[in-house]
């Protein structure tokens, strides 16, 4: 209880911390790093349901992509995790990526991850909301940096590492109103083929304010899609005619513009609207009018595009 421990560092021990019942226990400026033997079956951070109210701040957390187990296994009540760094020890391994955080809270709780900064996550195909690198439980808080690499180097079946490019993009399983802050994500330039950043397990969640760079795939996947509070800045107002529209759901436009391409999620469905007279949206290679000519457009009115992949649209 009341336990303040300053600068630990544990390295090359698969089983570096456990916590069973404490409370009001900070863990400050520490460090904690292992090279899991390959499908290693324990966690290297274990947090059991007896444990209330810690504090990990400022803390480093590094491990390589030798195995599916989640590095940290938190089924704690009301943890604040501040500050840390979730970074991956090196692109060598048997995996691409590592699958960092696992919550599962057994009793009434929230955790709160707090300016968070993640390398090197496994990637899920959507397939399994549990095989996601960030699987948050209902009420948690989250709000930081993801960045996902564009190479590993995995043995083939006779033991010679090759490369290998993750084309999946299942970033993080949420639950009931799991909320987001501020979020940026960096996904590489990889074209994805499945696995949406969310997966939402239950509904009423808040997805924040999303900065995407790179080639996801989709956002959003799971059983609780028409269930959500917020979207973050879901507008965006363009002067240009080459729009980027991840995480948004209306374009506005301000002054007379042709709108020649949007790049977007897969199946990411858009409304374009123009406030002045002499706007168009140009059918081309990038997106399909349905009448193989430019479509100009009413003022005030709204046209509905939906993206066939992310860099082809149609108009709908």
């Amino acid at each position: 209880n009341a336990l303040k421990i300053h600068d630990m560092r544990i390295e090359h021990c698969p089983f570096s911390l456990e916590c069973g019942f404490i409370e009001h226990v900070r863990f400050l400026n520490g460090k904690i790093e292992t090279k899991r033997k390959k499908d290693a079956t324990h966690p290297v951070v274990k947090i059991n349901d007896n444990a209330t109210r810690y504090i990990f701040d400022n803390m480093q957390f590094v491990t390589t992509p030798t195995t599916e187990t989640p590095f940290l296994y938190d089924q704690g009540r009301w943890p604040k995790y501040s500050k840390c760094e979730f970074t991956i020890g090196g692109l060598t391994g048997f995996y691409p990526g590592v699958r960092w955080i696992y919550r599962e809270p057994t009793k009434s709780s929230n955790a709160i991850f707090k300016a968070i900064t993640i390398t090197g996550p496994m990637a899920a195909d959507g397939g399994d909301p549990k095989k996601y690198p960030m699987y948050l439980a209902s009420y948690d808080a989250f709000d930081g940096s993801v960045i996902c690499q564009d190479t590993y180097y995995i043995p083939d079946s006779e033991g010679k590492y090759q490369e290998f490019h993750p084309t999946n993009q299942g970033l993080f399983a949420l639950g009931y109103q799991t909320k987001f802050g501020i979020l940026h994500l960096n996904t590489n330039d990889i074209s994805k083929v499945a696995g949406a950043i969310f997966y939402a397990r239950e509904g009423e969640y808040n997805l924040g304010e999303l900065s995407i760079s790179g080639a996801p795939y989709k956002l959003l996947q799971g059983v609780s899609l028409g269930n959500i509070i917020s979207l973050g800045a879901l507008a965006k107002t363009v002067t240009t005619g080459d729009v980027v529209i991840y995480g948004k759901e209306t374009i506005m436009m301000t002054a007379a513009t042709t709108l020649t391409a949007l790049t977007g999620f897969t199946g990411q469905t858009v409304r374009v609207v123009s406030f002045v007279d002499g706007s168009v949206i140009q059918n081309n290679a990038r997106i399909s009018t349905g009448t193989g000519a430019d479509v100009p457009m009413v003022k005030n009115k709204f046209y509905t595009l939906t993206m066939l992949s992310n860099t082809t649209a149609t108009k709908d």
